[in-house]
Formats: C-alpha cells, sequence, structure tokens
C-alpha cells in the first residue's frame, strides 16, 4: 500500500494506475474533496462499463452506490 499524509497519491502526470489498469480502496469508491471523478480524456469507466461521461466531461460522483 502507499500513502501519503494527506490521503493523496499522485504522479507528475496526474495519473494512477495498476498493472490491471484499476484503481479501487477498500470500500470500492474512488473520490476527491470535490466529489469529482475525472481524467484526461473525460472517461471513466469500469469492466462492466457502468460508470461513463464522453469526452471533454466529467463525471460527478458524490453520491454512487453499487451493490
Amino acid at each position: 500500500m502507499l500513502t501519503t499524509c494527506g490521503g493523496l497519491l499522485t504522479t507528475r502526470g496526474g495519473l494512477l494506475t495498476t498493472r490491471e489498469g484499476l484503481l479501487t480502496t477498500r470500500e470500492g469508491l474512488l473520490t476527491t474533496r470535490e466529489g469529482l471523478l475525472t481524467t484526461c480524456e473525460g472517461l471513466l469507466t469500469t469492466r462492466e462499463g457502468l460508470l461513463f461521461a464522453t469526452r471533454g466531461s466529467s463525471l460527478n460522483v458524490r453520491a454512487v452506490f453499487m451493490h
């Protein structure tokens, strides 16, 4: 596990990834202080394609619950 005092992991390019291309937490939720998740391409997806946004847009996941 990698962590910092502020609980934030970042890189110079602003991208966090793993070999599998999946970012997750114990609770299965990724969020920021503003409750917004985005990428350079404006695309957020899962293996099931459950979360998505169009290019150049962002996805607000402030209250997303999946069971």
